[in-house]
């Protein structure tokens, strides 16, 4: 549901985008709003491909999914709300509205900060992290067996759960180990055609930056292994949590190569990725010889104006009227749902509504909620 708010936050500024000018020109024509939706599309595909990893191992790897879903829970929410708050800026003044055709995107601003939340908090996930450090970087992340394939690929099937192989403490990283494998595949291979060169320096920035956590968990005080734990070793969670988020990214890509996704098989979209995670571990970031903003954005654009989803399954919204032609100013508006893969509503009490807005005319009473006295609310 989290990454279905967020696809809804960015579909918002995108078609505020699209249907604004700013001092003569488009929106989308600015380098920054540019960037900014691209590298907020950028950060979903990371957040999905590193869910999609941890949710697989439940099945795949269950005596490490404590340490994976940790990660997930701790780290899929915080890249999430820094990607709405840029979208905001975007946004301008819009981003105060809390009605009309932009009223969904303060929802989900408010929504988000509820999910790092609950009964597995940010303290309370790093907390289970931290402890399990120092023996995953002894005894896994270089000596380790790599995951399997499966656990990067969303349409292979899955074994029944086996809920005895739970553990409280994971008993290995096979998705930090996939990292150093996926480097030694991808020099080995030179897979990424022209942008091969960029692909693989980022993955080694990556791989040391793993070795040098290695060596500052495996000195890590006892007393930092406790609800006592300094601040540097929330620290090193952190950046755990980004390294495992940036193996998840490499080995969606490399899973797609095989002939899956056209876009996901592309390596423009592994690079861009893993140089956002760089760029928020401090670390240095190549040059590169292709625009991935432009290349990103013309897929935003595609998937808008196509109905699709932003995630990487890439598929039709749920809620939509067939036939319903798509122009200048028009919305087609969807509520969030739990959606199968094969698109139909999954265990919600959601209901969806579907109709064109074009402006302050609207064919339908049911297409622009906020405005509407359809039964459908909206929380405040």
């Amino acid at each position: 549901m989290v990454l279905a708010g967020a696809d809804t936050a960015l579909r918002t500024v995108v078609g505020f985008a699209v249907d604004r000018q700013l001092y003569g020109r488009s929106v989308l024509e600015i380098p920054h709003a540019r960037s900014t939706v691209a590298g907020a599309f950028t950060d979903l595909l990371i957040c999905d491909s590193l869910a999609l990893a941890a949710t697989r191992a439940v099945h795949l790897l269950p005596g490490q999914t404590s340490v994976y879903a940790a990660v997930v829970k701790y780290l899929v929410p915080k890249l999430l709300q820094d990607a709405t708050y840029d979208l905001s800026i975007v946004l301008g003044a819009n981003f105060y509205v809390r009605n009309g055709e932009y009223g969904i995107f303060q929802k989900h601003v408010r929504d988000l900060p509820m999910t790092s939340l609950g009964h597995a908090g940010t303290a309370a996930c790093q907390a289970t992290i931290i402890p399990q450090l120092p023996r995953l970087a002894r005894k896994s992340w270089f000596a380790g067996e790599p995951a399997p394939a499966s656990l990067f690929r969303s349409w292979e099937g899955l074994p029944p759960l086996d809920t005895s192989r739970l553990s409280l403490a994971a008993e290995g990283d096979a998705l930090a180990a996939s990292l150093v494998s996926g480097y030694d595949w991808l020099r080995a291979t030179g897979s990424g055609g022209t942008d091969a060169a960029a692909l693989i320096e980022l993955v080694r920035i990556l791989v040391e930056e793993l070795r040098e956590l290695q060596g500052e968990c495996t000195e890590m005080p006892p007393e930092d292994r406790t609800v006592l734990a300094s601040p540097h070793a929330y620290a090193l969670a952190d950046r755990y949590a980004l390294v495992l988020a940036g193996s998840a990214v490499l080995n969606v890509w490399r899973e797609q190569l095989g002939g899956g996704s056209p876009f996901l098989a592309d390596p423009a979209w592994p690079t861009a990725a893993l140089a956002r995670i760089a760029r928020r571990l401090g670390l240095p970031v190549p040059e590169r010889t292709r625009d991935e903003v432009d290349w990103l954005l013309g897929e935003v654009l595609d998937r808008y104006h196509g109905e699709r989803s932003y995630d990487l399954y890439d598929s039709p919204l749920p809620g939509r009227l067939s036939g319903t032609e798509t122009h200048k100013r028009s919305r087609t508006w969807w509520f969030p749902a739990v959606v199968s893969r094969s698109g139909s509503f999954a265990g919600g009490s959601w209901r969806s509504s579907a109709s064109t807005c074009d402006g302050p005319r609207r064919t339908s009473t049911s297409a622009c909620p906020s405005r509407s006295t359809a039964s459908t609310r909206w929380p405040r």
